[in-house]
């Protein structure tokens, strides 16, 4: 009988794993441009994280909820899975349309402020709820490193 696949899991492990590609790409084809990283770390740090959150939530957010010790939320969390699909097929026309360095800052810059609240909400449902999982745990630490990655290109790519 073949195994049944945790969405939740499947889906973590791929917004990082495309996270970490993709922050490598962005920094190797900038090669030391900042402008040049802003343009494609915009890009794939958005579709990796607003893009694959914005899937998980719009098609599997029961599972994803539970990952986290949370009730399913069906109407809220396609709500949210909205607006972080509109980021992600945002960045693709802005890197698509190559609208410059102040389009790519602006996206990346709405997609981080996003996922910095969310990572609130992670921290205050651990810390007030005493819900010690791994998602709520781990979100505030990996944003924090998400920021820290993006603030060179960010600070040097659009002046």
């Amino acid at each position: 009988m073949p195994q049944k696949i945790d969405t939740a899991k499947f889906f973590e492990i791929a917004r990082y794993a495309c996270l970490c590609v993709g922050i490598f790409v962005a920094y190797l084809v900038g090669g030391g441009d900042a402008t040049k990283t802003l343009h494609y770390l915009s890009f794939l740090v958005v579709i990796s994280m607003a893009g694959l959150t914005g899937i998980e939530g719009m098609f599997f957010g029961a599972s994803s909820a539970r990952s986290m010790g949370r009730e399913p939320s069906p109407e809220y969390q396609k709500q949210s899975a909205g607006g972080n699909l509109a980021l992600a097929i945002t960045a693709i026309i802005v890197f698509a349309m190559d609208w410059g360095a102040f389009a790519d800052a602006t996206i990346l810059i709405a997609t981080l402020l996003f996922f910095i609240f969310s990572a609130g909400v992670h921290t205050w449902d651990a810390v007030a709820n005493k819900n010690m999982s791994v998602k709520n745990i781990m979100r505030p630490v990996l944003t924090l490193l998400i920021v820290g990655v993006c603030i060179w290109p960010l600070a040097w790519g659009i002046v």
